[in-house]
């Protein structure tokens, strides 16, 4: 198979999707983390969230991992709609293939993509309730 510009452009585009929602799932853990609990925040999330599991820095854990926090810690519960962390989870498959720098289907692409949007939608979501609240 002949690799072309067009190809890598593709496997780039939904890489920094990919790569996008993950930092940002990561900075609204963090944030509403230290908000309710300072600087110790890290171990309290990895202590509530991994009580049953070896202790592991907050960096360590997985996509699939943090995508059940929202599920199950109620400081962050608030912050994607259950449909948004189904549709999430169901990206790990398609994660797998691009972060191993391999071409997914154009659908895959629209889903990550939605995805992706739906993500970006509730950091303004949250930067506007932020601004209400003050």
């Amino acid at each position: 198979m002949v690799v072309t510009k067009k190809d890598v452009k593709f496997v780039a585009k939904n890489y920094e999707w990919m790569y996008s929602i993950e930092n940002l799932l990561r900075k609204f853990v963090q944030e509403q983390s230290e908000v309710l609990f300072g600087k110790e925040w890290e171990k309290w999330v990895q202590g509530s969230f991994n009580s049953h599991k070896e202790a592991k820095s907050f960096q360590a854990t997985t996509y699939e991992e943090m995508l059940d926090m929202f599920r199950q810690l109620p400081h962050l519960r608030h912050i994607l709609p259950e449909y948004l962390i189904v549709q999430l989870h169901r990206l790990s498959p398609i994660r797998q293939r691009i972060t191993a720098f391999q071409m997914i289907e154009e659908e895959d692409a629209e889903r990550l993509k939605s995805s992706y949007w739906g993500v970006m939608n509730r950091k303004s979501f949250r930067k506007r309730r932020s601004l209400q609240m003050s």
